[in-house]
């Protein structure tokens, strides 16, 4: 007898109850990348396209406004625009959400989120598999 698999499905959401989103804000993408939902974004502030968070980064990069709704994939090289879906305000699953620069999402970027109307919560997934 074959040994059972075992499949998880993530069935888990980013917006928890109704949030505002932006939709098809173009981000400016620097080439070819997948960015994950739940991915901090910032507002560049020349231009007002959305560009992913970084710890104490430039030009707007620096500061926590928007958490991306949707995961993205570009295969196109090059800096260009694509377009995204943001929630600018409301209620985000707090596991859920990411920083693309590979830092924790400590207390102080949950306080800035918070600044942005946009309330981070844990969230106790009943999908989740107790058994993994």
């Amino acid at each position: 007898m074959a040994d059972p698999v075992i499949t998880v499905n993530d069935v888990g959401q980013i917006a928890i109850g109704e949030c505002d989103v932006e939709h098809d804000t173009p981000w400016a993408a620097g080439g070819a990348d997948t960015l994950a939902a739940g991915t901090i974004m910032a507002r560049i502030t020349t231009g007002g396209k959305w560009g992913i968070y970084d710890t104490g980064g430039a030009g707007g990069l620096g500061v926590v406004c928007g958490v991306l709704a949707y995961e993205v994939v570009t295969a196109t090289a090059g800096a260009h625009d694509v377009p995204v879906d943001v929630i600018v305000r409301g209620t985000v699953n707090q596991d859920r959400i990411l920083q693309d620069d590979a830092g924790a999402v400590t207390a102080a970027v949950v306080d800035q989120l918070r600044s942005y109307s946009i309330l981070a919560k844990p969230v106790k997934q009943l999908a989740q598999e107790d058994n993994q």
